[in-house]
């Protein structure tokens, strides 16, 4: 019996570790604490769904993004949601405030989409992989945060795969920073109709607690 609770105790250290460690490697290649966030709702569409998972770099920082990035911060006028849009205007450069806008919105919102300046920014999108967030609502930790990253291993795997290809061949993918979505996105025509709201963001790694989205980030971010 003392063997039993001897290896127990030594399965859930080296585990309790393996997540850590896999925070500080995460954390190191996205300088952000949480480099995937859900999409939680509409105002992206089509460029970004819900339920997408983000991937977002934090190394990216508010001095090096323009105007047409997809970027994530915190709301300006209640800090605990976090919200994706895409730069619409560089209001000021010293220091540097951004404009944003969701692309189904048809104006930009004030306490929502700016003022954005470093206080708020987290970081940019740099790809979306589609529809995966749906794990965060029926797997718990750390099971969601395993299976994220091996969907986000075999991405970068298949990635750079692709990218050494042979030399004689057009291996080109493009830089993913050019590619917020699979296939080439579309900016809503001037006539849609959309109403405007927040695209909230959920931390991919917290579990759905069955409540419905009223517009505010899960805890685990704030």
């Amino acid at each position: 019996m003392g063997l039993k609770k001897n290896k127990l105790a030594v399965e859930l250290a080296v585990t309790g570790i393996a997540l850590v460690a896999a925070w500080l490697v995460m954390y190191a290649a996205f300088a952000t604490p949480y480099p995937f966030y859900v999409v939680a709702s509409g105002s992206m569409v089509p460029a970004l769904e819900v339920n997408d998972i983000l991937i977002v770099q934090g190394h990216e920082t508010i001095d090096r993004v323009e105007v047409g990035d997809i970027i994530v911060f915190d709301r300006p006028d209640g800090a605990d949601t976090v919200i994706v849009h895409r730069i619409d205007d560089i209001v000021s450069e010293d220091p540097r405030v951004l404009r944003t806008i969701g692309d189904a919105n048809q104006i930009s919102i004030p306490g929502t989409d700016y003022p954005i300046t470093a206080e708020y920014y987290i970081g940019k999108v740099v790809y979306v992989i589609p529809q995966i967030g749906i794990v965060t609502q029926i797997l718990a930790p750390p099971i969601n945060y395993i299976l994220i990253a091996v969907i986000v291993g075999v991405m970068i795997y298949k990635h750079r795969r692709d990218s050494r290809g042979p030399a004689s061949a057009d291996t080109d993918v493009g830089d993913l920073d050019d590619v917020p979505r699979d296939g080439e996105y579309s900016a809503p025509e001037t006539g849609d109709t959309a109403s405007p709201h927040d695209d909230v963001l959920k931390d991919a790694t917290e579990p759905d607690n069955g409540t419905p989205d009223k517009g505010e980030q899960n805890p685990g971010k704030s």
